[in-house]
């Protein structure tokens, strides 16, 4: 029997959280908040990756939406 321990952190972060639903309400804040909540969950042991992939997903989606929509008002004018 081996007698190392696994030390895990359950607690879930915070920034991802707070980056999950800045994807919902502000996309282009989600990301920076989704990059550093999953350094400081790799650096902490804490969960909630997938919450901070998830506002990742949501604020590039978002940065994309802001591109098609300049791409359109600008073509538009033209």
């Amino acid at each position: 029997m081996s007698n190392a321990v696994q030390q895990t952190n359950p607690r879930t972060n915070a920034l991802a959280i707070v980056a999950l639903v800045l994807g919902f309400v502000f996309p282009l804040l989600a990301i920076p908040a989704g990059q550093v909540a999953r350094a400081q969950i790799v650096r902490t042991g804490e969960r909630g990756d997938g919450l901070a992939l998830a506002g990742l997903v949501l604020g590039y989606l978002g940065l994309v939406a802001v591109v098609v929509a300049l791409v359109a008002v600008i073509a538009h004018t033209v």
